[in-house]
């Protein structure tokens, strides 16, 4: 801009408008983000997996179900047991044992401990 020059509002308008959009869309552009970083990682994507160490056997008595082996395992607070059920029924040495139904007197494999 020359300082000899008149210059109409057109002309400073013209100009203003570009530098303001970029500035306006940078928080919309950071509100979506985070909008979508909690929808597709909601609070999970910040929390750190849970860790198994260990393994025991459990055997199963009269009426007992997985719910019952899950509930053997030492495991913190914050951690459900439908998680550590999910972790049995998906270790190998399990998958046997599992697949045909629990019977009475059989033993499966379970973490000694569950923890974050």
């Amino acid at each position: 801009m020359s300082p000899n020059k008149i210059y109409s509002y057109k002309d400073l308008h013209d100009k203003q408008p570009e530098k303001e959009s970029k500035s306006k869309l940078a928080p919309y552009l950071l509100i979506g983000g985070l909008a979508v970083a909690a929808v597709f990682g909601g609070p999970k994507m910040f929390e750190k997996p849970t860790e198994y160490s260990g393994v025991k056997t459990y055997t199963f008595e009269s009426g007992q179900g997985l719910n019952d082996a899950t509930m053997s395992v030492d495991r913190d607070t914050k951690i459900p047991y439908q998680e550590v059920t999910k972790h049995i029924e998906d270790m190998p040495e399990n998958a046997k044992v599992l697949s045909d139904g629990i019977q009475t007197g059989e033993t499966v494999s379970v973490p000694e401990r569950a923890f974050k």
